[in-house]
C-alpha cells in the first residue's frame, strides 16, 4: 500500500468513526426518551428473562441503520435485533451494532447501559464507539490511532497482580448452563484476592477496561456485536483480549477475557487452571 492510498484510507476510517459516533449519539437519545415505564412495559423475553428485547432497541437500532445506511449503502450490517442485513464478502466493509448493550439495566432504569458500534474489513476492526446515554459519556476507537473517553487518550493498567484486582465479571444470558464454570471461576479469582462485580455491559466493561476503570474482565457466554468496539478499544488502549482458551478473539468466540498487557496473562491462566480443575 503506497503512502497515497494509506492517507486515504486514514481519511476514509475517520469519516466512519465521525459518522458511527453521529449514530450512536442519535440512538441515544432515542434511548433517553423512550427510558421508563412505557419500555418496562415493552420488554420481551428472548432466551431468558435475562435476554430482553425492547422498543427502545428496535427504535435505536432503526435510527443507527438510517444513519449508517444513508452514508455507505455498499457496505454489510450485523445487527442484534435484524441480523445480518447484505451479504458479506472480502473486501467489503461490515458494520457490527448493538443499540442497546445492557438492556436488563435499562427495563430496570439503572443507568449502565450503552450504544455499541464497530466496523471491520475481512475481520479487522477499524474502528468503534461506545456512547451511554444516560451520562453523555463517548468512547471512540480506530485501528492504529489509539482509543479515547472524549479527547483523552485511553491507557489500560499496568498492574498485573490480581491482588487487589478490579475486574467486572459477565453473567451469561442461561446462566444453568455455564454454572459449573462460573462457579470455579469466581472462587479462583477471590482465592486470588480479586474483586469483581456483574455491571451488566459488555461493551461499557471493555471501555472501562481500556479506560483503566476495570483491571479485566471476564464471561463466558458473549456475542460479537456486544463487544467489537470495546475490543479494539482496549487493544489500542495498550490491553489483551482473548477467548478463556487463550486464543484471539473473533466473531464465532462465545467466552471473552480482557485486561491489561501484564493482568490478561494472569487473569487467564487463573481461570483456565480453575475451569480445568473442576472437569468443565
Amino acid at each position: 500500500m503506497t503512502s497515497s492510498d494509506q492517507a486515504e484510507r486514514a481519511t476514509y476510517m475517520t469519516h466512519m468513526l465521525s459518522r458511527a459516533t453521529e449514530a450512536a449519539m442519535m440512538a441515544g437519545r432515542e434511548l433517553r426518551q423512550r427510558a421508563g415505564q412505557q419500555n418496562r412495559e415493552s420488554a420481551q423475553a428472548k432466551a431468558s428473562n435475562l435476554d430482553l428485547v425492547t422498543e427502545g432497541d428496535r427504535a435505536a437500532e432503526r435510527r443507527i441503520l438510517n444513519c449508517l445506511q444513508s452514508s455507505f449503502p455498499d457496505h454489510t450490517f450485523l445487527t442484534e435485533e435484524s441480523g445480518q442485513l447484505g451479504e458479506p464478502r472480502p473486501g467489503l466493509i461490515r458494520w457490527i451494532i448493538d443499540p442497546l448493550d445492557g438492556t436488563l439495566n435499562y427495563v430496570q432504569n439503572i443507568n449502565y447501559y450503552a450504544v455499541s458500534i464497530a466496523a471491520e474489513l475481512d475481520g479487522e476492526l477499524l474502528c468503534g464507539v461506545i456512547y451511554q446515554p444516560q451520562t453523555d459519556d463517548l468512547y471512540t476507537g480506530l485501528r492504529g490511532d489509539g482509543a479515547f473517553f472524549g479527547p483523552i487518550p485511553l491507557r489500560t493498567n499496568q498492574t498485573g497482580d490480581l491482588q487487589g484486582g478490579y475486574l467486572a465479571l459477565g453473567l451469561p444470558g442461561v446462566p444453568q448452563k455455564w454454572a459449573r464454570q462460573l462457579s470455579a471461576g469466581i472462587s479462583a479469582l477471590l482465592h486470588a484476592g480479586a474483586t469483581f462485580m456483574r455491571l451488566g455491559s459488555a461493551a461499557l466493561n471493555l471501555a472501562k477496561v481500556a479506560k483503566g476503570d476495570l483491571d479485566g474482565y471476564w464471561d463466558m457466554d458473549i456475542q460479537y456485536w456486544d463487544v467489537a468496539a470495546g475490543i479494539l478499544m482496549v487493544r489500542e488502549a495498550g490491553g489483551v483480549v482473548t477467548d478463556v482458551d487463550g486464543n484471539p478473539f473473533t466473531e464465532n468466540s462465545r467466552s471473552i477475557v480482557a485486561g491489561g498487557a501484564k493482568m490478561h496473562p494472569e487473569l487467564l491462566s487463573t481461570l483456565q487452571q480453575a475451569i480445568a480443575s473442576c472437569g468443565c
